[in-house]
């Protein structure tokens, strides 16, 4: 079974889009978006200096735009997953499209502090807070999304589908 990991970073609540990314890289290629202007935390972690994020946010967590450049930012910028209590559905769909895993766990979310490690088994969704060895579950994702996730997302799974028509594989 995947794990991912990484260091906790706590975002404070109602956290808009534009406070993550700004509007002007909105619609801008991945290559394009510059890590380094991503993300104006209530965290302690400095973003730019940790690879491995995990990030957990709270209520309202990048209202104001549906745009996937916000979480396309966040990945560069080294988010390895997202946890929350109340996911808004486009930024679950976005990772979904981006292959950036998004977890709904109350516990986890009220139980994992700034520069602890967590790690997240893809498989069962199980969250351990390595720093403390509690284990957190989230909430169930179906079998078809665990598939989608672990081949990259939508995205990388249509780009393999249009490589493999392009070879004549399909």
């Amino acid at each position: 079974m995947e794990k991912i990991s990484g260091v906790v970073a706590i975002v404070g609540e109602n956290v808009s889009a534009t406070s993550i990314l700004s509007p002007e890289y909105y619609g801008e290629s991945a290559e394009a978006i510059d890590p380094s202007v991503v993300l104006a935390t209530a965290s302690e972690i400095d973003l730019s200096e940790n690879k491995e994020i995990i990030l957990i946010v709270g209520q309202n967590f990048g209202y104001g735009s549906v745009n996937e450049s916000v979480l396309v930012a966040l990945q560069k910028a080294g988010v390895q997953a997202i946890i929350g209590t109340d996911i808004p559905h486009y930024v679950y769909r976005n990772g979904l499209n981006l292959g950036l895993p998004v977890f709904v766990s109350d516990a986890a979310a009220d139980n994992c502090s700034d520069g602890e490690t967590v790690s997240i088994d893809m498989e069962s969704g199980v969250i351990t807070n390595e720093s403390t060895g509690r284990e957190f579950p989230s909430e169930a994702r179906l079998d078809f999304i665990k598939r989608l996730m672990a081949m990259g997302g939508v995205t990388s799974f249509i780009q393999t589908l249009r490589e493999q028509e392009t070879e004549g594989n399909v």
